[in-house]
């Protein structure tokens, strides 16, 4: 669902760490709402994951990582 404040969004990504679940994860949105959705959300994600605790590698996972080594694709 919706998290508007970015209260529960760290608490889920935590949950995900802590149950090693991290390379299951694929970042992406549900496209741009209004202008600058897309980068407003990237940022929220971002402090979500610093808030969760992700590693550099967590969290390069998360982003693309996970995508291309589940699609094949060179980095």
């Amino acid at each position: 669902g919706a998290d508007p404040t970015g209260e529960n969004y760290p608490h889920a990504l935590r949950r995900i760490l802590e149950e090693g679940l991290v390379e299951r994860l694929l970042y992406g949105s549900d496209g741009p709402q209004y202008p600058g959705f897309v980068n407003s959300y990237l940022e929220r994600t971002l402090i979500a994951m610093e808030k969760a605790g992700y590693s550099h590698e967590d969290a390069n996972g998360f982003l693309s990582a996970n995508f291309q080594n589940l699609f094949g694709l060179a980095p």
